[in-house]
């Protein structure tokens, strides 16, 4: 009886210290990734956008370690259309055509988030930066609707993979939900593609380390 007590003795503690161990993991990523799931917008948006900072800057600008605010800097900006005009376009978000700024829809992607999770409004961010990309690389697909479109979620689905294997910042749960955002976008337009083309882009763009692959396969490969 002894003998059986001290098993389950030890048998328990080492089940407290492996629990132990994946809770202080879990609080030592809890601060600066999306899990456990977020209900805020703006942190959600905080946490992924410097994630795809770190992420895209390097490769865009090789020569800056760190991103230069002053320099092809991209804000976010939740209240204000682009430009003195006051463009919109309609949607949760858009880059807007000066190059410095993404609009958010603030309270569609609080609807979003209420429907879909954090990982739709991580996909939102990822994509209309992946627009600042383009714009950074000089890419202008505009003529060749809807590959242009098609492209920034490619480039999505790249900062997904990186986010979920590299940084550590977004989960597998994440990329579900950026595909069940995806999605539910519907048919479509002809600028931005069926929601089938645009879910073939972001997981094709989710199986690349190398952007090349997502822009010589726009059109093709998705």
């Amino acid at each position: 009886m002894t003998r059986q007590l001290s098993l389950l003795v030890r048998r328990a503690l080492a089940l407290a210290a492996v629990l132990a161990s994946l809770f202080a993991a879990g609080l030592a990523s809890d601060a600066q990734a999306l899990t456990p799931e977020r209900t805020s917008v703006t942190q959600t948006v905080n946490i992924v956008y410097w994630d795809l900072v770190r992420f895209w800057i390097p490769s865009t600008n090789p020569g800056v370690r760190y991103y230069n605010y002053y320099s092809n800097r991209v804000l976010i900006d939740y209240q204000t259309p682009c430009g003195p005009t006051g463009e919109s376009h309609g949607g949760e978000g858009f880059y807007c055509s000066d190059g410095s700024t993404i609009h958010l829809d603030y309270n569609q992607q609080v609807g979003n988030m209420r429907s879909y999770r954090d990982g739709s409004v991580a996909f939102w961010l990822a994509h209309e930066f992946a627009h600042h990309i383009e714009f950074l690389l000089g890419i202008n697909w505009t003529t060749s609707k809807p590959y242009h479109e098609l492209l920034a979620d490619c480039f999505a689905g790249m900062y997904f993979r990186h986010g979920i294997y590299t940084s550590k910042k977004l989960n597998s749960n994440d990329y579900l939900e950026a595909r069940n955002q995806i999605w539910a976008l519907g048919a479509g337009d002809t600028d931005h593609g069926t929601n089938s083309q645009r879910l073939r882009a972001f997981d094709f763009g989710f199986q690349q380390v190398n952007r090349n692959n997502c822009i010589q396969g726009a059109g093709t490969s998705y």
